[in-house]
C-alpha cells in the first residue's frame, strides 16, 4: 500500500469513528496495479434528538371546535419538567392565550387547555420550543410550529329574557329595563346606541351597561319614565357577540308604565302627637302607608331628640305591619319633651321617599312609682288555713300577664317548693297560685319576686313575700242522731 494511500485510510476511519458505525468501501493497490475494495467499520452511540410526530389539531386543520385544547406528541418520552407554558405557546396573531399543560404518564404528549374559548373563525398557531427536552436532556433540534383555524360561528345571539317582559302594564316609574342575551356579549358593543328606549318617537335618556356573569344588559333612565304611557325598548343589531357575530334582527319589545306612584306617608305613631305623661320605658313607633325599604328604616333615618341632644337607640322595621321601632338604649327622663323623625332617606319598595321629613313631639311623665302588692289571701301571718287554699296577691296597678307566672309567684314549705299553676286576672290586677295538689298541715311562703313587671315595663322594687299556715286536716261532717230512729216502726202519721 502506498504511503499515500495509507494516510487516507487513516483518515477516513477517523472520520467513520466520529461519525458512528458507518459502512465505508474504498479502494486499495492490489500489488498488481489493480484497487482491491475493501470493508471498514467503526462502532460509537448515536444519540437521537426527539421529534414532535404528531399534533391536534393537525397543521393547518380548519372548522377547528372553540373548546380545543391542542395536544404534541413526541417521538420519545419527554422530560415533564420541561414542557411549560413558555416552551408550549399558543397565540392567535400576537396575542398569547393563558392556558394550563399537563403531560401523559408515559411523558410523550402534551396537552395545552386554555384559559378560555377560542375565537370563532381565528387563525390559531401552536409552538413547541427546543426548551422541550427529553429524558437524555436532548432538545428539539428546531422550534416546531403549526397553525390550524377556529370554527366559524355559527349560532347568532339572541334576546332570551327581558323586564318589563313584553307587554307588561303598570310598570314601576323608576324601572330600568334589561335584556339577557343567549351566550356572552362584546362588552364594548352594548351602549346607549345599540340599546335604546323611547317613548313614541322621544328617545330616553339613560345608561347602559353589562353584567358579563349573567349576559345581561341595562338601561337605566336618567329620570323616572312618565305614568300611563307607552315605551319601547331596542336591541339593535349592532350588539355583537365576543366572536363579533351580531344579532340577526333587531328584538325590540313594549311596555305600559303605570300610574303615579304617591310617596309613603307615616299614618299612625307612638306615642302620638304631642302626647302627655308618656311612660319612660316607652318604645317608639312609626307606621308607614305604603311597604318600606327596610335598608333605609334605620337610625339615621328614624332619630329622637331631647332638645338638642340626640338619644341612642335601636331601629328596626317590621314588613308584615309596615312598623319601624325606635328602642331608646336608657329609659326617658321624666317631665321633659322629645321630639321624633323620620327623614326622606326612608323610601319605600319602589324607591320613592317620603315627600318631606316627618315629626312628632312628646312629654314623658313623672317619675314612675313601681307597682306594689296591696292585698294578700292567705293574710300574712294567716294560721289554720284551709288545706285547698289558692293563695293570691293583688296589685296597685296593672300588671304585663307574661311575667305573672310559676317563676316570678312561688310558693314554699321550707326549702320544697310547691307546684301549682299561676294566673293573671287583668280585669282585678290579682295573681293567683293554684297548687297541684293539696297542701299538708305546716307554715308556707308565698313569694312575687322583681321579675314581676306593670304594663310600663316597671318592676317591683323588691321581692314581696309573706307566711301562713295551715290547720289540721279537716274530718268531713257526719249524722250522728236520726228521728225517727234507723228502723222504727208505729211512727206518728204527724212526725
Amino acid at each position: 500500500m502506498s504511503s499515500i494511500k495509507t494516510s487516507l485510510l487513516i483518515a477516513i476511519l477517523a472520520c467513520v469513528s466520529a461519525c458512528g458505525r458507518q459502512v465505508v468501501e474504498f479502494k486499495l493497490d492490489g500489488g498488481d496495479g489493480t484497487d482491491a475494495p475493501v470493508d471498514a467499520s467503526v462502532d460509537a452511540p448515536i444519540e437521537i434528538r426527539p421529534i414532535v410526530t404528531s399534533t391536534m389539531p393537525a397543521s393547518d386543520a380548519t372548522g377547528v371546535a372553540l373548546t380545543t385544547s391542542p395536544t404534541a406528541t413526541f417521538s420519545k418520552p419527554m422530560n415533564a419538567g420541561t414542557l411549560t407554558t413558555t416552551t408550549f405557546t399558543l397565540r392567535q396573531g400576537s396575542t398569547s392565550l393563558v392556558g394550563a399543560l399537563t403531560v401523559n404518564t408515559a411523558g410523550t404528549t402534551v396537552t395545552f387547555d386554555p384559559t378560555s374559548d377560542l375565537i370563532a373563525g381565528l387563525v390559531y398557531t401552536a409552538t413547541i420550543t427546543t426548551g422541550a427536552q427529553d429524558l437524555g436532556g436532548l432538545a428539539l433540534a428546531a422550534n416546531y410550529t403549526w397553525m390550524f383555524t377556529a370554527a366559524a360561528n355559527a349560532f347568532p345571539p339572541t334576546v332570551i329574557a327581558t323586564t318589563p317582559a313584553p307587554n307588561a302594564t303598570n310598570v314601576s316609574l323608576n324601572v330600568s329595563p334589561t335584556a339577557t342575551f343567549s351566550k356572552a356579549m362584546n362588552p364594548t358593543t352594548i351602549n346607549a346606541t345599540s340599546f335604546t328606549l323611547v317613548q313614541g318617537a322621544t328617545p330616553i335618556a339613560g345608561v347602559v351597561t353589562l353584567n358579563s356573569a349573567t349576559n345581561t344588559a341595562t338601561f337605566n333612565p336618567t329620570v323616572n319614565l312618565t305614568a300611563g304611557l307607552v315605551y319601547t325598548a331596542t336591541i339593535t343589531t349592532a350588539a355583537q357577540d365576543t366572536g363579533g357575530l351580531a344579532l340577526t334582527a333587531n328584538h325590540m319589545w313594549t311596555f305600559t308604565a303605570g300610574a303615579a306612584v304617591l310617596p309613603p306617608t307615616v299614618t299612625l305613631t307612638t306615642p302620638g302627637m304631642n302626647a302627655p305623661n308618656v311612660a319612660l320605658g316607652v318604645n317608639l313607633t312609626a307606621t308607614f302607608s305604603q311597604p318600606m325599604n327596610a335598608t333605609t328604616i334605620n337610625a339615621t333615618t328614624f332619630t329622637l331628640f331631647q332638645g338638642l341632644t340626640q338619644v341612642t337607640g335601636v331601629v328596626t322595621y317590621d314588613a308584615l305591619t309596615n312598623t319601624a321601632t325606635f328602642n331608646p338604649t336608657l329609659d326617658l327622663t321624666a317631665g321633659l319633651v322629645y321630639t321624633a323623625r323620620i327623614t326622606t332617606g326612608a323610601q319605600d319598595t319602589n324607591g320613592l321617599a317620603l315627600a318631606a321629613p316627618f315629626s312628632w313631639m312628646f312629654t314623658t311623665g313623672t317619675a314612675v312609682v313601681p307597682p306594689t302588692v296591696t292585698v294578700t289571701t292567705p293574710a300574712p301571718g294567716a294560721t289554720n288555713v284551709a288545706l285547698n287554699v289558692s293563695p293570691t296577691a293583688t296589685f296597685s296597678r296593672a300588671m304585663n300577664a307574661t311575667t305573672i307566672n310559676a317563676t316570678t309567684f312561688t310558693l314554699f314549705q321550707g326549702l320544697t317548693p310547691v307546684t301549682g299553676v299561676v294566673t293573671y286576672d287583668a280585669l282585678t290586677n290579682t295573681a293567683t297560685f293554684n297548687p297541684t295538689v293539696d297542701l299538708t298541715a305546716g307554715t308556707y311562703t308565698a313569694t312575687i319576686t322583681t321579675g314581676a313587671q306593670d304594663t310600663n315595663g316597671v318592676a317591683l322594687a323588691a321581692p314581696f313575700s309573706w307566711m301562713f299556715t295551715t290547720g289540721s286536716a279537716v274530718v268531713p261532717p257526719t249524722v250522728t242522731v236520726t228521728t225517727p230512729a234507723p228502723g222504727a216502726t208505729n211512727v206518728a202519721l204527724n212526725v
